[in-house]
């Protein structure tokens, strides 16, 4: 069944003044877990609250406005459907940061040693 999207950009915006004027942080809800998190210093975070192997955890789909309505609810879609194979968007995530990580250091280490060829090395000595 897929969730009852309660928010509009007008929702958003009037609850953003409300936040603001209460100086409270707030939590407005999309329906589905999803709700974008208010902070009256005037920041605001999209969240979605789940269940993975009996564990809650809240995922975080970026800060509104630069993620988008449409866009946050896009990425809830998506993490459902990892949600449902199994998969933990955290960890595939974390997964996905070291692999970048080790990526670049190979290739940072294969261009250090293309730079520091004998030849040159023993020239500059």
């Amino acid at each position: 069944m897929k969730p009852k999207h309660k928010l509009t950009e007008l929702s958003i915006k009037q609850a953003i003044k409300k936040a603001n004027s209460i100086a409270k942080t707030i939590k407005i809800s999309d329906g589905g877990g999803m709700y974008l998190q208010i902070h009256p210093n005037g920041s605001q975070y999209w969240r979605m609250n789940c269940r993975i192997n009996g564990k809650q955890i809240t995922l975080s789909f970026g800060i509104w406005p630069d993620v988008s309505l449409t866009q946050a609810r896009m990425m809830q879609e998506e993490s459902k459907g990892k949600i449902g194979k199994g998969i933990n968007p955290i960890e595939e995530k974390r997964e996905q940061s070291r692999l970048q990580s080790e990526e670049m250091l190979e290739k940072e280490s294969k261009e250090d040693i293309q730079k520091n060829t004998f030849k040159k090395v023993s020239l500059e000595w």
